[in-house]
Protein backbone atom coordinates (compact mmCIF):
# COMPACT_ATOMS: atom_id res chain seq x y z
CA UNK A 1 0.00 0.00 0.00
CA UNK A 2 1.48 3.43 -0.73
CA UNK A 3 -0.38 6.78 0.89
CA UNK A 4 0.72 9.36 -0.44
CA UNK A 5 0.06 13.15 0.62
CA UNK A 6 1.05 16.56 2.09
CA UNK A 7 1.38 16.99 5.32
CA UNK A 8 -2.04 16.66 7.54
CA UNK A 9 -3.74 14.20 5.25
CA UNK A 10 -3.82 11.31 7.59
CA UNK A 11 -1.39 9.35 6.01
CA UNK A 12 0.20 7.88 9.31
CA UNK A 13 -2.79 8.08 10.93
CA UNK A 14 -3.87 5.58 8.13
CA UNK A 15 -1.02 3.23 8.64
CA UNK A 16 -2.17 3.65 12.41
CA UNK A 17 -5.06 2.56 12.12
CA UNK A 18 -4.06 -0.49 10.17
CA UNK A 19 -1.39 -1.77 12.56
CA UNK A 20 -4.07 -0.85 15.97
CA UNK A 21 -6.80 -3.61 14.06
CA UNK A 22 -4.28 -5.57 12.92
CA UNK A 23 -2.31 -6.37 16.47
CA UNK A 24 -2.85 -6.83 19.29
CA UNK A 25 -0.14 -4.65 21.38
CA UNK A 26 -0.32 -2.46 17.98
CA UNK A 27 3.03 -0.32 17.36
CA UNK A 28 4.40 -2.56 19.76
CA UNK A 29 4.31 -5.67 18.46
CA UNK A 30 6.95 -7.42 17.43
CA UNK A 31 5.69 -7.94 13.78
CA UNK A 32 5.24 -4.21 13.43
CA UNK A 33 8.44 -2.23 12.28
CA UNK A 34 8.31 1.12 11.15
CA UNK A 35 11.26 3.11 9.50
CA UNK A 36 11.66 6.47 9.01
CA UNK A 37 13.73 7.58 6.04
CA UNK A 38 15.07 11.07 7.76
CA UNK A 39 16.69 9.20 10.45
CA UNK A 40 17.41 5.80 8.66
CA UNK A 41 18.40 6.22 5.26
CA UNK A 42 20.06 9.86 4.63
CA UNK A 43 23.18 9.56 2.74
CA UNK A 44 23.26 9.08 -1.50
CA UNK A 45 26.49 7.29 -1.69
CA UNK A 46 25.57 4.54 1.05
CA UNK A 47 22.22 3.21 -0.99
CA UNK A 48 23.78 -0.11 -1.50
CA UNK A 49 24.36 -0.53 2.09
CA UNK A 50 20.53 0.57 3.11
CA UNK A 51 19.38 -1.99 0.39
CA UNK A 52 20.89 -4.55 2.10
CA UNK A 53 20.11 -3.69 5.54
CA UNK A 54 16.21 -3.25 4.70
CA UNK A 55 16.52 -6.86 2.62
CA UNK A 56 18.88 -8.68 5.79
CA UNK A 57 15.69 -7.28 8.37
CA UNK A 58 12.68 -8.02 6.20
CA UNK A 59 14.16 -11.75 5.41
CA UNK A 60 15.28 -12.23 9.04
CA UNK A 61 12.23 -10.77 10.57
CA UNK A 62 9.38 -13.20 7.92
CA UNK A 63 11.93 -16.03 9.00
CA UNK A 64 9.97 -16.02 12.04
CA UNK A 65 6.83 -15.10 10.93
CA UNK A 66 5.13 -14.48 7.63
CA UNK A 67 2.90 -12.01 9.12
CA UNK A 68 4.90 -8.91 9.90
CA UNK A 69 3.85 -5.02 8.83
CA UNK A 70 6.71 -2.92 7.36
CA UNK A 71 6.37 1.05 7.55
CA UNK A 72 8.46 2.94 5.37
CA UNK A 73 7.44 6.79 6.36
CA UNK A 74 8.85 9.92 4.17
CA UNK A 75 9.90 7.58 1.16
CA UNK A 76 10.44 10.75 -1.08
CA UNK A 77 13.09 11.76 1.26
CA UNK A 78 15.09 8.47 0.97
CA UNK A 79 17.78 8.64 -1.58
CA UNK A 80 16.95 7.08 -5.00
CA UNK A 81 17.26 3.55 -5.54
CA UNK A 82 16.97 2.30 -1.74
CA UNK A 83 13.33 1.31 -2.19
CA UNK A 84 14.34 -0.77 -5.11
CA UNK A 85 15.21 -3.42 -2.71
CA UNK A 86 11.46 -3.83 -1.95
CA UNK A 87 10.28 -5.39 -5.75
CA UNK A 88 10.89 -8.80 -4.87
CA UNK A 89 8.86 -8.70 -2.10
CA UNK A 90 6.07 -7.43 -3.18
CA UNK A 91 6.15 -8.78 -6.52
CA UNK A 92 4.35 -12.13 -7.10
CA UNK A 93 6.91 -14.94 -5.49
CA UNK A 94 7.27 -18.48 -4.29
CA UNK A 95 8.44 -18.71 -0.71
CA UNK A 96 12.38 -19.18 -0.39
CA UNK A 97 14.67 -21.05 1.85
CA UNK A 98 11.20 -21.27 4.08
CA UNK A 99 10.38 -17.63 3.61
CA UNK A 100 7.07 -16.66 2.75
CA UNK A 101 6.83 -13.13 1.22
CA UNK A 102 3.57 -12.58 0.44
CA UNK A 103 1.87 -12.87 3.33
CA UNK A 104 3.41 -9.96 4.71
CA UNK A 105 2.08 -6.23 4.57
CA UNK A 106 4.24 -3.23 3.09
CA UNK A 107 2.98 0.12 3.56
CA UNK A 108 4.92 3.30 1.69
CA UNK A 109 4.01 6.87 3.45
CA UNK A 110 5.14 9.74 1.37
Amino acid sequence: MSFQGGTGTGKTFAAQTIVKNLYKEQEKSKYVHWFKATELFTREDKVKDYQDQIRDWIKGNLTLCPYQLFILDEVEKMPEGVLDVLKPFVDFTFPEEDVEYRKAIYILLG
